[in-house]
């Protein structure tokens, strides 16, 4: 119950955001929950010898987010390599006290990849004809993809899916997920983009919600690697902000390029 709780009212704080159309509010939720997911990454991976780069690494790894209020993905682009930049220059100054500069840049890179970089594409969404529809019908996809993988996983679920990164993960949840996000796509997509190809539009539900599978596991591996059970404990029922956005960063620059590109 605490889980369902805990999903429902974020997800209808997310929507109102959606519903107001407003690109300076969306821009803003979306800054400051990469933020924190970026806050809830560096608290996890780096050592104690390196926990006094949290504070700047986290401020570096918001150029991104910044950047996306031009709404360009080539400023976005520039924002992400001068990140990448600073990181390294991060390295440079604590390089003496460190064991192993490479693994913190290493920690630093993949932050600024998963989170940064791809966190930072929602707002571009705005920039594209029927934005506010696409992401929409994002979240339709990752929440219900999610929503439906949990409950048919922890009902039906046998077969485990990828036992080694996520043991609580099983292919009976794969395909309530997949299932799921499917019809739920295919009712929003009636709804809210009546144009859009139909086949195309339930292509990309199964794509993208297998992406978010792989953002998942990806999370996963990072938690396993650092010994953690959850990112954080911001959301009561799900862990941190990380494990409820980690599908989410995975399917929302896929997104994007399907539709820049013509493909949707």
């Amino acid at each position: 119950m605490q889980r369902f709780v805990t999903g429902l009212l974020a997800s209808l704080i997310w929507i109102a955001i959606l519903l107001s159309r407003s690109f300076p509010l969306l821009w803003l939720a979306s800054t400051l929950i990469g933020g924190m997911a970026l806050h809830e990454y560096f608290g996890m991976c780096l050592a104690e010898a390196e926990r006094s780069a949290r504070p700047l690494a986290t401020a570096i790894g918001l150029l991104p987010f910044l950047a996306a209020w031009g709404q360009r993905p080539d400023l976005l682009l520039l924002a992400f390599l001068v990140s990448l930049w600073l990181a390294a220059l991060l390295v440079f100054c604590l390089y003496a006290r460190l064991n192993n500069g490479l693994l913190l840049l290493a920690k630093l890179a993949l932050g600024l990849g998963l989170i940064s970089l791809a966190g930072s594409h929602l707002p571009l969404f705005f920039a594209l004809p029927h934005g506010f529809s696409w992401l929409a019908i994002l979240t339709v996809i990752t929440v219900a993809s999610d929503t439906g993988a949990y409950y048919s996983g922890t009902r039906w679920g046998r077969t485990k899916l990828c036992p080694g990164v996520s043991p609580g993960k099983t292919v009976e949840g794969l395909l309530g997920g997949l299932a799921a996000s499917l019809g739920c796509t295919w009712l929003a997509g009636g709804l809210l983009l009546p144009g859009a190809s139909a086949p195309r539009l339930a292509g990309a539900a199964l794509a993208l919600t297998l992406l978010g599978v792989g953002g998942d596991l990806t999370e996963s591996i990072v938690k396993r690697s650092c010994r953690v059970k959850d990112s954080g404990s911001l959301l009561p029922g799900h862990g941190g902000v990380l494990d409820r956005i980690d599908s989410l960063l995975a399917a929302g620059p896929a997104l994007y390029y399907l539709i820049r590109l013509g493909i949707l």
